[in-house]
């Protein structure tokens, strides 16, 4: 009874939300540090962020989709954490689901006990893989592959040298889809300027890209902006919009992503 309700989530939603977050720096673990250049202050120089053993992260995840001519609202909170970095780039993420709820057509319903335990692995040359514990075969399936490309997604997007508020620069992105194929991102990002998210100041980054992957019957375009705290190179918030087509159905797509503070789960 519980696989039939909650297979339309899967096959028809869920799995849609990462095509946004493909293409809009959807990256909790691989953000990039940003440091004023001695040179000159009003530049930054963004490096990629370095992972620490025992670091803990959450954050909540709401994505609202229309699509086929129904509204659908996801919202999760999860938690990374790292539980092993080493000085040559290898990684152990452990990505764990602390709860998720679907709206859909009226109806809510608690999804998490279909949501398995994902763990992402880099080993020293770069190479990602994963493994999942629990949840629903499909769900483990498709949510792996988006948080294995979540955890380094972020390198792509660092520019070459150091940035001020207004540059911009160009980002090319490929990540295997969660259905298939591969998602393809080719767009520009535009580091903003300085913003406060819950009193932590932040640099902001807007991009905009479109997206194709033509296996998945997927092709978008996509608006998002990520904010990050220059002192350690954590993402803070990210939001994105997504405009398109799936399978041949018209879609729109909305996400945000806020880390969520230790005392406001």
């Amino acid at each position: 009874m519980k696989t039939s309700v909650c297979k339309p989530v899967w096959s028809g939603r869920l799995v849609i939300s990462t095509l946004a977050t493909s293409a809009a720096l959807g990256s909790f673990a691989a953000s990039p540090v940003y440091a004023r250049t001695q040179a000159d202050p009003s530049a930054y120089t963004l490096k990629k962020r370095a992972f620490k053993t025992g670091d803990i992260n959450r954050y909540k995840f709401t994505v609202k989709i229309h699509i086929a001519e129904m509204d659908t609202v996801i919202r999760m909170l999860f938690k990374e954490t790292t539980k092993e970095a080493k000085p040559d780039g290898e990684f152990t993420l452990l990505n764990q689901f602390e709860s998720a709820v679907v709206t859909a057509a009226g109806t809510e319903q608690d999804i998490s006990t279909f949501l398995p335990t994902i763990t992402v692995i880099r080993d020293k040359d770069g190479k990602l893989s994963n493994k999942t514990e629990g949840g629903n075969e499909q769900a483990a399936a498709q949510m792996s592959t988006m948080i294995q490309s979540l955890s380094t997604a972020q390198d792509a997007y660092v520019p070459k040298g150091p940035v001020k508020v207004g540059d911009k620069w160009k980002v090319s992105v490929s990540m295997p889809g969660p259905t298939g194929g591969t998602n393809k991102s080719e767009g520009e990002a535009t580091l903003v300027g300085i913003e406060a998210v819950d009193g932590v100041k932040s640099l902001k980054i807007m991009i905009t890209s479109d997206v194709d992957n033509k296996e998945a019957g997927l092709k978008a375009r996509s608006e998002s902006t990520m904010n990050i705290d220059p002192d350690n190179g954590k993402l803070l918030k990210m939001t994105a919009k997504a405009d398109g087509t799936v399978g041949g159905m018209k879609m729109t797509q909305d996400i945000e992503m806020v880390l969520a503070p230790q005392d406001k789960k």
